[in-house]
């Protein structure tokens, strides 16, 4: 079950993105970054990326917990380092347990996230209440757009789904294992162009 206000994406494009990322070396510091680190603005990954150049490593992707706590990092660059190890960890755990895995194993480590706002709290805790679902995790937030992808069994929480779209504002879709990420999004970008 996918929850975005606008693109539906599954776990077979996650889990692509993630390996084509680990392929070509994960996060990889930078020697210049975005015009928008001038602003004062810096995102979690850019935060990460300057955190890996502080310590003096070319990647985030050899980072270990025990090299982050001997490091001498600021709490903003701390934590961006933090929360891509501890990210990197949970999707290396997802990868590798994807085939073997009970819907109650996956929904727990999708439950596992980092969260920044209120906002995200609550709605990830409405989808996490109802019955039926074994875990969600946020994906994408952006300022007005969030998608999240949720493990359900679809016979059970399918009931509440359209009562939970109405009252939350949001778009839901529901992805089996079959329809893969990319032939769902072909579908729902074309029922998008018939409106």
């Amino acid at each position: 079950v996918v929850v975005k206000s606008n693109v539906a994406i599954g776990v077979n494009a996650f889990l692509s993105q993630y390996l084509a990322w680990e392929r070509k070396g994960g996060f990889s510091a930078r020697p210049g970054l975005p015009g928008r680190w001038d602003t004062g603005s810096p995102t979690d990954d850019e935060l990460a990326i300057a955190g890996a150049q502080l310590m003096g490593r070319p990647s985030l992707r050899d980072i270990t917990m025990e090299d982050v706590d001997k490091a001498v990092l600021d709490d903003s660059h701390r934590k961006a380092v933090i929360g891509v190890i501890l990210e990197a960890n949970r999707v290396n755990q997802l990868v590798s347990m994807q085939r073997a895995c009970t819907a109650e194993d996956l929904g727990a480590l999708l439950n596992s996230d980092r969260l920044v706002t209120d906002e995200c709290i609550r709605f990830l805790t409405a989808i996490r209440s109802l019955p039926g679902v074994f875990g969600c995790r946020l994906i994408t937030s952006h300022h007005h757009s969030s998608t999240t992808l949720a493990v359900a069994d679809v016979g059970v929480c399918g009931g509440y789904l359209a009562k939970f779209a109405d009252d939350y504002y949001c778009t839901v879709h529901v992805l089996t294992p079959a329809d893969g990420a990319y032939s769902s999004y072909l579908k729902f970008m074309t029922q998008q162009q018939q409106h």
